[in-house]
């Protein structure tokens, strides 16, 4: 019941971009924010580089694949401590004391009677000048840098395989290479009126696992595909 599937690279590439939405993998985008690689038939991405083209042209039964996806940004740092404040300003000298305003006249003696009116008071002195402004004090020093954020994944492959022959409602299992966790992953049931009954990474998640039936048939056609990483 195998069936030729003329579209597994498309659908390869799919899933790796897929996943790597999924899961926000970190990529460092040429300038044009798009990067390259070649598929390999056997599921592995090999040469890959910044911008539209591959690191190295793609060979026999490899295919080139172009996608434009960011990883998830690191957390900010924490800000820095304050600066200390500078030093006050000394304070400006006192202005000097306005001189005192001459005294007014006496009044003339009058004939004996009534006392006499007393003088005007002399006008007040002028105030004396505002002493200059003290210097400003110097800038406090800048703030430490925060912490860097975290490194995001690495080592993108994806493990699969492709068309088996496998009894209806068994499970299908691809596992990741030793070191590298699932962060995607899929499956198909081949085959008229083939059914995919479950498709999911499995418990401990270093792979992923199907289930597939096909009625009125001993067998299914099952491909499972895996996206592993290095998870920092």
């Amino acid at each position: 019941m195998k069936s030729k599937l003329k579209s597994v690279p498309m659908m390869i590439a799919m899933l790796v971009i897929g996943g790597m939405l999924a899961t926000g993998v970190a990529f460092a985008a040429g300038a044009n924010g798009k990067m390259a690689g070649c598929l390999t038939n056997s599921g592995t991405l090999v040469k890959v580089a910044k911008g539209n083209s591959p690191s190295a042209g793609c060979g026999a039964g490899e295919e080139k694949i172009v996608w434009n996806k960011k990883g998830k940004r690191g957390k900010t740092g924490a800000a820095g401590a304050d600066g200390v404040d500078g030093a006050d300003g000394i304070d400006g000298t006192n202005g000097k004391d306005g001189k005192n305003g001459a005294d007014g006249a006496d009044g003339k003696s009058g004939v004996p009677g009534p006392k006499g009116e007393t003088g005007k008071a002399g006008t007040n002195g002028t105030d004396g000048k505002t002493g200059p402004a003290g210097i400003n004090g110097k800038d406090g020093a800048d703030g430490k840098n925060g912490t860097d954020g975290e490194d995001g994944i690495s080592g993108v492959e994806i493990v699969s395989t492709v068309n088996k022959d496998t009894p209806g409602y068994t499970q299908l299992s691809v596992s990741c290479p030793t070191g590298k966790s699932v962060i995607g992953g899929g499956a198909e049931a081949l085959g008229a009126a083939a059914v995919l009954v479950a498709s999911k990474p499995n418990a401990s998640a270093t792979g992923w696992t199907a289930v597939g039936d096909h009625p009125g048939f001993p067998n299914v056609g099952l491909s499972v595909y895996a996206i592993c990483a290095i998870v920092n």
